[in-house]
């Protein structure tokens, strides 16, 4: 039996580059249903014997998802009823630690198991320790599951898993080893841990081992923050042998134009082959004209023009171009501010109203 894993997903109706809305979902939240359902499918295809998909938490962008957004994450997982979905609560999904976070209804769905607390479950012949969102701290929240980790052999964590730690919801992967190996009594092997897989930290999104654990972060790209970054990636694992597998994902991708990232023939490669999943290009401004020619023919679906310095760390927050304008990035901003959902028919009305009264006057 195989186990497909899924980074952090983060449906919603993100606000750049949302495109139209239909049916409460915008262009981007579509993307992301499309591309996870046209994956999974693609892994059935690969492995007639893949039996479950283990989602890392962050299913959605925010706590308080619309109805709209739930009920389609919901259609999606149900069009493939021979497949066991088991979902992990992120920091996304909840708004508090006392109360059910926004996965919670996921969990009455036949097919469809999701885990608020630590959890000990067993999918084909291994034991998933599976350990969401519960705490700040990836450390006390390991402790907190120590009745996972004393039988499972495999640990799947919504807490970055990474090499140095700089932040208290990280955690060293020799720091993991050491608080697993203080409560197990039922290891795979004497010899080696089991692996870890984790999300949330969306730079790790490569899937690159290293001591056993692999850090597949998210889904899909949300931004232009992690450009310099490997290509997604789907990992599967076959439950009796431990042998692991990588498959790119096509899309959506956020994607840098230079000599460090992509060519002119490499973008329109990509393009092409990205079947509509959804690509956008961060552009120097000499090719701001091609561009707005590949997004009219259908082929890119957004670009916004490099900024003049380019800055190492982050690069997300500035003004896109094809996107939000000036106007509406902001309007946006206040409407969120003030709970307003951006994907009701009345909000979408006043924004619009908003927009069209400051471009005439």
């Amino acid at each position: 039996m195989k186990i497909l894993f899924l980074g952090d997903t983060h449906f919603g109706n993100h606000r750049q580059f949302g495109g139209p809305i239909v049916a409460g979902i915008n262009r981007r939240c579509q993307e992301l249903l499309d591309a996870v359902e046209r994956e999974v499918r693609r892994v059935q295809q690969l492995h007639p014997d893949l039996g479950a998909v283990v989602q890392v938490g962050d299913f959605f962008d925010q706590a308080r998802p619309s109805a709209a957004i739930v009920d389609a994450s919901i259609r999606m997982m149900k069009g493939f009823p021979d497949l066991e979905w088991h979902i992990l609560k992120g920091n996304h999904d909840m708004a508090t630690f006392d109360a059910p976070s926004a996965v919670a209804p996921l969990g009455h769905v036949p097919g469809i198991r999701v885990y608020e607390q630590p959890k000990l479950v067993r999918i084909g012949s291994m034991k998933f320790g599976m350990i969401p969102y519960i705490d700040h701290s990836a450390s006390v929240a390991m402790h907190q599951s120590k009745h996972v980790l004393s039988q499972a052999d495999t640990l799947v964590m919504h807490y970055g898993v990474v090499r140095e730690p700089t932040r208290p919801d990280q955690i060293g992967v020799d720091q993991v080893n050491g608080i697993w190996k203080q409560y197990a009594v039922s290891m795979t092997s004497p010899h080696r841990y089991g692996n870890i897989i984790s999300g949330h930290e969306h730079g790790e999104r490569s899937a690159g081992e290293y001591d056993m654990a692999i850090g597949l972060g998210s889904f899909a790209d949300l931004d232009w923050s992690a450009t310099r970054f490997s290509w997604p990636t789907l990992l599967i694992l076959d439950s009796e042998s431990g042998a692991l597998d990588h498959l790119e994902i096509e899309g959506p991708a956020f994607v840098g134009w230079g000599p460090k990232t992509f060519n002119d023939k490499q973008i329109l490669c990509m393009a092409i082959n990205s079947h509509g999943a959804g690509i956008y290009i961060e552009c120097p401004e000499e090719k701001e004209a091609y561009l707005r020619a590949l997004v009219n023919i259908g082929l890119v679906q957004g670009y916004r023009v490099k900024p003049p310095q380019e800055i190492e760390e982050s690069i997300g927050g500035t003004t896109e171009r094809g996107g939000f304008s000036d106007l509406e990035q902001p309007i946006a901003e206040v409407l969120d501010s003030q709970g307003a959902d951006l994907a009701d028919e009345a909000t979408q009305r006043v924004w619009a109203s908003c927009i069209q009264h400051m471009k005439e006057h």
